[in-house]
């Protein structure tokens, strides 16, 4: 049962850190800055106390232009429910899928208030 719940549990903390902290930026940030699209660039120049109060993800999302494939991808990989139902579709069996995707949005949701409980 345990290894079970292994996956989706990983998938939400994996949600989590994509969606609540700025980790892209801070671990993968000098890599991603020379990819245009990305607009790490943009949001580093960006004043710290700015940085500090709208995750690059969250930001990203505001400006991005509307009426593109770009938008519709940023939607799905802002939402939680997206990223665990397709995150689940991706890494784990066919049977198991909703069982996941399930577990993971619990979880995902777990963390974040036990994150802003601690704020």
């Amino acid at each position: 049962m345990m290894s079970l719940l292994v996956l989706p549990i990983s998938l939400a903390f994996v949600t989590f850190v994509w969606l609540r902290t700025n980790a892209f930026i801070d671990f993968g940030g000098w890599i991603f800055k020379y990819i245009k699209f990305t607009k790490v660039k943009e949001y580093l120049n960006l004043s710290p106390t700015f940085q500090s109060s709208i995750f690059y993800i969250n930001w990203l999302y505001t400006v991005w232009p509307d009426r593109t494939v770009g938008k519709f991808i940023l939607k799905l990989i802002t939402c939680p429910l997206c990223l665990s139902f397709w995150g689940s579709l991706l890494i784990s069996d066919i049977r198991f899928f909703l069982f996941n995707s399930f577990v993971s949005l619990v979880a995902f949701c777990a963390l974040d208030k036990v994150y802003k409980h601690g704020k």
